[in-house]
Formats: C-alpha cells, structure tokens, sequence
C-alpha cells in the first residue's frame, strides 16, 4: 500500500531520484568524451595550437617557419627562439653562429618581472694568447632550461634535420656569400661546403652540412 499524508511524499522523492540518475549520466558521459580527446594532434606536433599562437621573425625565411611550428606544436616564446636560433645557424650562419654569443631580455608578463641573461662570448688568456669561449650555445640551454615548455631535443631537431640531409640555399644567405671571394675560404671543410666547384654556391642549391 502507498503511504500518503503530510508528513510523506512519493512523488517528490522518485522526481529527484530520476533528476539526479538524470545529472550522473550526464556527467559520465561528459568524463567518457573528454577521455576520448579531440582529433587534433597532441601537444608537441605542429597544429597543437591552430589560431592565435603568435608570430616569429627571422632574417631568413625557413628558420621563421621553424619558430612558427613549434608556437603552433605548443611551445612557448622561448622554445621558438631556441628553434629558430640553431635552425638559421644552418640556413644563414652569417646571422646566428654557433661561434657567438648575445644577451637576452625575457619578461613574463604574468609576473610583471623582467630578467636578462648574459651569454656573450669570453676571452680566456693564458701564457699571453688569447682565446674566444663562445657561449651561444650555453646561453640558449640557460634560456631552455629556465624558461622553456617543449624538449630541448625537439627543438634541436628541425636545425639537425636542414644539416643533414641539405636546404635550398635562400637569396639572403647567397648574396653574403657571394661578397666573399672563395680564395678568401682558407679552411679546408669551409670551402668544401660553400665552394665545392670552385665558385660559391647560389641560390637555389642545396647546402648540406654533414
């Protein structure tokens, strides 16, 4: 038998008994689609960020390509300059040598803290010659190592890759190499690089660097 009165109610308690089973499906089928993902590509491959990742400039066009794929692969500022910086160093040495050195101004904006790093080359003396430390390199892993989001090895890869296996010589990095008489190539692997037949490369043609 029902039981009716004052004091007791059916009808409320079933209704909230089915809105709550109502809200728990809900909720579980809301936690099995976000579980499934989304069809895009996962945080580190280009397209991870589609719209509004920023911008990247560059002397040479293909490192600026480099830098935009990674802002879109999900890195941060820093990650792009890393990228870019050794991806030029192979399309357009004359703009970024691993020889180097440089400072940096980083500010966070979520902290309103502005820092600097120092990484210009130092002269060691000794017995009265001098030498040159580059510290391009070192600086750019300080930067990574503080201030970046992706792998250090992911953004070395893309500059790895152009050494290896050769890029098109761009028309920046031609007309500084043609400014350049190739007797002037004294070292040995330098001219075997940029003066293989005897006449500097042009643009257009593939420089490989391995």
């Amino acid at each position: 038998a029902l039981r009716t009165g004052e004091t007791f109610s059916r009808n409320p308690i079933s209704r909230w008994r089915f809105r709550a089973r109502q809200s728990v499906l809900v909720g579980v089928t809301a936690v099995l689609l976000s579980a499934c993902g989304s069809d895009g590509p996962p945080e580190g491959q280009i397209g991870f960020v589609s719209v509004d990742f920023g911008g990247v400039v560059s002397d040479e066009p293909r490192s600026a390509l480099i830098g935009r794929d990674i802002l879109s692969s999900g890195g941060n500022a820093v990650d792009a300059l890393v990228a870019t910086y050794f991806a030029l160093s192979v399309t357009y040495p004359g703009a970024a040598s691993l020889g180097g050195g440089g400072m940096c101004v980083v500010f966070r904006g979520g902290e309103e803290t502005v820092e600097t790093i120092d990484f210009r080359p130092q002269v060691y003396v000794k017995d009265g010659r001098a030498a040159m430390i580059p510290g391009a390199v070192r600086g750019m892993f300080a930067l990574h190592a503080r201030y970046g989001r992706l792998q250090w090895e992911a953004l070395l890869l893309p500059a790895e890759r152009l050494a290896r296996f050769g890029n098109p010589v761009s028309r920046a990095f031609a007309r500084r190499l043609a400014k350049v008489p190739p007797r002037k190539l004294t070292d040995t692997v330098a001219r075997r690089l940029f003066a293989p037949s005897g006449k500097m490369i042009g643009e257009g043609e593939v420089l490989s660097q391995f």
